[in-house]
């Protein structure tokens, strides 16, 4: 018979400080080259807001902001 074990393991919470150095990460190191990354930088402390401590709602939102410029960019060109 086999036994399930179980461990208990804590997920540390995220300041605001703690998302505000996400963000920077994110922006200098995956958008570095883009010119989308001065608008996310000065609109840094509305992200910190919007994602409510939440690292991977970070990479959600600038994903999504990403794709819709993307999008737009597409169909102005075309």
């Amino acid at each position: 018979m086999k036994k399930i074990v179980q461990l208990p393991f804590h997920i540390p919470q995220w300041n605001e400080d703690d998302i505000l150095k996400f963000v920077n990460s994110v922006t200098s190191n995956e958008l570095k080259d883009s010119e989308i990354n001065s608008e996310l930088l000065n609109n840094k402390h509305l992200i910190v807001k919007a994602v409510e401590g939440n690292p991977r709602e970070v990479k959600r939102f600038i994903n999504h902001i990403i794709l819709i410029r993307s999008v737009l960019i597409s169909l102005s060109t075309s």
